[in-house]
C-alpha cells in the first residue's frame, strides 16, 4: 500500500521551483538593464516592471 499524498511538494520540487524561479530573475535583470533611462529590453521608462518584479523575486528568495 503507498503512503497517502498530502498534495504538498517534496523538497525536490520546491528546489527545482525556486531554482526556475531565481534564474528567471536574473534573465530578466541582466536583459532589462537601464539604458539613458529607458529599459533596453522593452523600452519602458527606467526602472520597468520587469525589472521590479526580478529583484523583488530575487530578495524573497
Amino acid at each position: 500500500m503507498s503512503a497517502p499524498t498530502t498534495g504538498c511538494p517534496d523538497a525536490a520540487e520546491v528546489s527545482t521551483a525556486v531554482e526556475l524561479l531565481r534564474s528567471a530573475a536574473v534573465r530578466a535583470i541582466n536583459t532589462h538593464v537601464n539604458a539613458a533611462g529607458s529599459c533596453a529590453a522593452c523600452e519602458s521608462v527606467w526602472p520597468c516592471a520587469q525589472a521590479l518584479l526580478a529583484e523583488h523575486n530575487l530578495a524573497a528568495l
